[in-house]
């Protein structure tokens, strides 16, 4: 005869482990372990191929939504090589035309051409009221010393006419140093801006 088939089941009262034919399962018998009556459940049914779908569909959703990510993030990266990219055109470009800029104002300008730079020109009249001087700064852009330096303004009056013309100089001008300069007007006209025209050296 074939051998017995058993299997287990708990009890609803006290939880305890229950071991019975196979052919008893739905049978109402007391618990062994507490005597209250309680159901024999039946063997445990073999599990159908549902699980493993259910299991292949959530890896497959949890790829889709790794590799979406994943597309979303090389999307915004590229965005922002893009955008970088751009930005760097934008600098290069106007660095460009500073540089550009630049190299026809030295063309136009023979004392920035010559390696001096001036500024803040303007008349000064000394405390005592008696003299007039032509002011300002000339910078040394170069790294060598410059010797004999000599600046040369024009005078205007208040509508531009050229009234007369001033000079100032010095010995030497250290390498990227600044002269304040201070030109005296020789004579008291009715000047009302000075200019540098040229700018000499030995």
């Amino acid at each position: 005869m074939p051998s017995e088939i058993y299997t287990k089941s708990a009890c609803a009262q006290c939880g305890g482990h229950i071991e019975f034919p196979a052919h008893a399962a739905g049978m109402t018998v007391p618990c062994p372990h507490c005597g209250k009556p309680t159901s024999l459940t039946g063997p445990v049914k073999k599990k159908t191929g549902l699980d493993k779908r259910v299991f292949i569909c959530v890896a497959a959703a949890l790829f889709l939504a790794g590799a979406t990510a994943e597309a979303i993030v090389a999307i915004r990266h590229a965005q922002r090589v893009a955008e970088e990219k751009r930005q760097n055109q934008v600098a290069a470009q106007l660095a460009a035309e500073r540089a550009r800029e630049e190299a026809e104002r030295l063309a136009k300008d023979p004392i920035e051409r010559a390696g001096f730079h001036v500024a803040d020109v303007m008349l000064r009249r000394h405390e005592d009221n008696s003299f007039l001087y032509a002011t300002g700064t000339l910078k040394n852009k170069t790294d060598r010393r410059r010797f004999g330096v000599k600046v040369e303004l024009e005078l205007y009056d208040a509508n531009g006419q050229k009234t007369g013309e001033a000079t100032d100089y010095t010995s030497t001008l250290e390498p990227r140093s600044e002269w304040r300069f201070n030109a005296l007007v020789l004579v008291d006209t009715n000047a009302a801006s000075a200019k540098v025209v040229a700018v000499m050296e030995q």
